[in-house]
């Protein structure tokens, strides 16, 4: 039977944290003994003698409140204590710090704990497995205590809290650890420690995401050369290159994510190193500049997710992504500065499901044939917003599993369209035919449905082969001088009809200052300044400036915004008697004709509350 000590604290967590309620309460504050054989409290295990509480599991079992500080008491526990997933909050009691024997494992996560980490938890030198923390409210700093627990070989996971500060350099003697450092979702700052390199053990699991941490990522992490799987340190400010030491991660197989910082510098080639990478490579969201290195073929395993978009990457995309056969998700190249071709060789990539975006580059010549062959695809395409020209390829009408969108505006593309993409795009495929989108993400911003120029430069303006290869050994995307020196017909139409309209509003410019004017010319010379429309720089400005405020060029905002809120019914006419008074006045200087349609106009205006005087 255990002790009055131990009864005490079990009673105490009954009463503090709901018991009642509990889900499962089965024989507690009973009377009876907990490490009663057949009437055992739940969740209570105990020693072989029958004395000691060893192991205490209340996981999801709809616990609310705070845990007593008489939980210190519980000082033979060895195997465990387990309070996940309940409701529990307020702080964690320091006096866990006191259960010394405890082996196995210290789970508090999914709870609402408050306050700070206890320091005293680094006194559990015996713990090997699982202090879990992660999802709470716990705040302040990470204790360099936890430094101490040298024994752990599992799971220290801290993950989404609101801890602040730097990571202390003490989680370095952690050199046990084989599985999981989860840091992440928290408000840490300051640099990574370098001495995070020494977790050689480490097999999976390096979270440090979603935080604050700046600097530079050591190269000392290079030495993580037994982890397979999740080096994460996304969404953070982290700066500088990508050291070229993780290409010595040979051994990781997924999930290498960097993206969201503020990384600089080149995409080291060593990354190619990753031969058994099979699960996203995540690069994107960066200042990452230079070219995609064509080790990158290299990763002939990789099935998930290749992200580098939203970098600043230059130079052609290599022809070796065609090597990546076993591709069966996304690819995403887009937002960058990438020049050249569309290599032919992406047509090879005849797994990927998903999507393939090179959106928003410098891509110049035709879109390859070979896309057509990428029949297994089906949420998007996005080749829009680069300069892509010549004919549509009739073989993206075999693209008929695609479920959601097909980008190719803003291009250079022309001709006609074939009817296999018009199929695609209208309902023959996947695309709803009563959305106009797809009919926009075809047409807009090409000159699709005219002629392409001279065939012999391969759709328009795409360059000669060895001109576009030396653009792209350049970086400059492969540009034809000629294509730059000659404006191609659809300008030329469009200029003709600028110049044509240009034309036409002058004579109606004119003719209306005629209509107005009237006899105007032959105005008595002693009377120039009588009200009149006047030939300064403001041609077409009614200039009425006198006593009434309302004749004020500068007063016409004020007459617009009193003219469309007040009395409309009296027809008001925004140039006050005063004004209209002095133009009948001089009457013979516009004459007959003149005043008459002045006086509709004005009239006009007056019924006009929302447009302006000028």
């Amino acid at each position: 039977m255990v002790n009055a000590q131990q009864l005490a604290a079990l009673t105490a967590l009954y009463n503090s944290t709901g018991g009642p309620n509990w889900n499962d309460k089965l024989n507690w504050n009973n009377g009876g003994d907990p490490c009663d054989a057949t009437n055992g409290w739940y969740g209570v295990s105990c020693d072989a003698t029958k004395s000691n509480v060893i192991h205490l599991e209340l996981e999801n079992n709809n616990l609310e409140g705070t845990l007593p500080t008489e939980i210190g008491l519980l000082t033979g526990i060895k195997t465990g204590l387990q309070f996940s997933a309940n409701k529990l909050h307020g702080p964690i009691p320091s006096e866990i710090g006191l259960l010394t024997k405890i082996t196995a494992e210290v789970i508090l996560g999914m709870n609402s704990f408050t306050g700070r980490i206890p320091t005293e938890l680094g006194l559990l030198t015996s713990l090997t497995t699982k202090l879990n923390l992660q999802h709470n409210f716990l705040t302040g700093p990470i204790p360099s205590e936890l430094g101490l627990l040298t024994d752990m070989r599992s799971r220290l996971t801290l993950d989404g809290n609101k801890l602040t500060g730097p990571i202390p350099t003490e989680l370095g003697r952690l050199t046990a650890m084989q599985n999981t450092l989860n840091l992440c979702c928290n408000s840490l700052s300051g640099p990574i420690p370098s001495e995070l390199g020494q977790l050689t053990k480490l097999t999976t699991g390096f979270f440090l995401f979603n935080n604050k941490l700046t600097g530079r990522v050591p190269t000392e992490l290079g030495m993580l050369t037994k982890l397979t799987s999740w080096f994460h340190l996304c969404c953070n400010s982290l700066t500088g290159p990508i050291p070229s030491e993780l290409g010595q991660l040979t051994l990781l197989e997924s999930h290498l994510h960097f993206n969201s910082n503020q990384l600089t510098g080149p995409i080291p080639s060593e990354l190619g190193n990753l031969a058994k990478m099979e699960d996203t490579l995540h690069l994107c969201c960066n200042k990452l500049s230079g070219r995609l290195p064509t080790q990158i073929g290299q990763l002939t395993s990789l099935r998930k997710a290749l992200f580098v978009h939203d970098n600043r990457l230059t130079g052609p995309i290599p022809t070796e992504l065609g090597l990546l056969t076993a591709a069966t998700s996304e690819i995403y190249l887009n937002d960058n500065a990438f020049t050249g071709r569309i290599p032919s060789e992406i047509g090879l990539l005849t797994q990927l499901e998903a999507s393939f975006a090179v959106d928003d580059n410098k891509l110049t010549g035709p879109i390859p044939t070979e896309i057509g062959q990428m029949t297994s695809m089906t949420a998007f395409l996005h080749l829009n917003s680069n300069s892509l020209s010549g004919p549509l390829p009739s073989e993206l009408g075999q693209l008929t599993k695609l479920t959601d969108w097909f980008f190719l505006f803003n291009n250079k593309l022309c001709g006609d369209v074939p009817p296999e993409v018009v199929a695609l795009a209208h309902g023959a495929g996947a695309i709803p035919a009563d959305m106009a989108l797809p009919h926009w993400s075809v047409y807009f911003g090409n000159s699709l449905g005219e002629p392409c120029g001279d065939p012999g430069g391969e759709g328009g303006d795409a360059p000669p082969q060895g001109e576009a290869a030396q653009g792209e050994d350049d970086g400059e995307g492969g540009g034809d001088d000629k294509g730059a020196k000659e404006p191609p017909k659809d300008m030329s139409a469009n200029m003709f009809l600028v110049l044509a309209l240009s034309f036409a509003l002058v004579l109606l410019v004119l003719t209306i200052v005629w209509a107005r004017c009237g006899k105007s010319s032959r105005r008595d010379p002693a009377r120039r300044d009588t009200p009149a429309f006047t030939g300064d720089d403001n041609d077409d400005v009614l200039d009425l400036t006198g006593d009434d405020p309302s004749l004020n060029p500068s007063s016409h905002r004020s007459a617009r915004r009193s003219s469309s809120s007040g009395s409309s019914g009296g027809g008001s006419n925004p140039l006050g008697s005063g004004g209209l008074a002095r133009i009948r006045e001089n009457s013979g200087d516009y004459g007959q004709y003149g005043l008459d349609s002045l006086e509709n106009e004005m009239d006009e205006i007056s019924h006009r509350p929302n447009r302006a005087l000028i």
